[in-house]
């Protein structure tokens, strides 16, 4: 890496320091289920990947994720302090390369701030994104969806252009992902090249004791802050990690991926597996 890029990533690592939660945990009135499916592969037009996602409404936040980190994050919660530190595992998480599937999206509500988080190689950041209002334009098209009146609206999010459906009745400034701004809850969308899908499955507002909450030890950045970092890691990503890998551990003068094994036998993927294929992209712009 050069200097200027490893100055950069450690004058932002100083000067954001570590985000600390603030706010005491918000618990849950209103959890809106979603079907999301996004393209991977934009030369495989029929195949998409499928996956559910959460948002979940308190008094003060939302958080909008995917259903099985919800369920990983409540087992982690709920984990009884005795049982050590050993992995979590939840089935049927697809690796999405460009889905934003793993990232998840709070809202403040008071202050209409979107705050994602994200990671570059170890440092996991909070990255404000509330300078960038969407602009919608609100249209006279109505249809029903799950029994409620919803409007269409239009906007290019994240460069690229949506029709979303809201409902005026529910009296929420909330969407799927980062949609929102809106006068009521986006109950669906979808992209105009049809690569992105936000579908509503359900919303539930029963009793619940579930609760949201700041993940800990973020860098909360600003989103030009954010860019900064992420250019300098695509730029080099090997360089990158080593200006700022941490030192191995005693014993140990390096860690390399490619040594791995398990059982004395190194690790390799099977040459007859059609690997995913991942061109496509969620966020086209910034």
């Amino acid at each position: 890496m050069q200097p200027k890029k490893t100055w950069l990533f450690l004058l932002l690592a100083i000067c954001t320091g570590y985000f600390s939660k603030a706010q005491s945990p918000d618990p849950v009135k209103v959890r809106v289920y979603y079907k999301f499916r996004f393209m991977n592969d934009t030369t495989a037009r029929t195949e998409f990947t499928n996956e559910s996602m959460l948002l979940l409404i308190g008094e003060k936040m939302s958080v909008y994720q995917s259903y099985n980190s919800y369920r990983t994050d409540s087992i982690i919660k709920n984990r009884p302090a005795n049982t050590g530190g050993g992995m979590i595992s939840v089935s049927g998480v697809p690796m999405s390369g460009g889905s934003g599937i793993g990232e998840k999206q709070f809202t403040i509500l008071a202050k209409n701030q979107l705050l994602s988080t994200n990671s570059v190689f170890i440092t996991r950041y909070l990255v404000d994104e509330s300078a960038k209002q969407t602009q919608w334009y609100i249209t006279g098209d109505t249809k029903e969806i799950g029994g409620i009146t919803c409007q269409k609206a239009t906007a290019r999010v994240k460069g690229r252009d949506y029709a979303a459906w809201f409902a005026p009745e529910l009296p929420y400034s909330l969407g799927p992902w980062k949609l929102n701004n809106l006068p009521g809850l986006i109950l669906e969308a979808s992209d105009s090249k049809g690569e992105v899908f936000f579908e509503l499955e359900r919303i539930a507002s029963d009793a619940t004791t579930a609760t949201i909450e700041f993940p800990d030890k973020m860098t909360q950045v600003s989103l030009a802050e954010y860019v900064k970092v992420k250019a300098a890691y695509d730029a080099d990503p090997e360089g990158f990690r080593r200006a700022n890998a941490p030192p191995p551990p005693p014993g140990i003068s390096s860690m390399s991926i490619s040594n791995i094994s398990v059982s004395g036998s190194p690790m390799s993927g099977s040459t007859n597996v059609k690997r995913p294929v991942f061109n496509n992209k969620l966020e086209k712009e910034n």
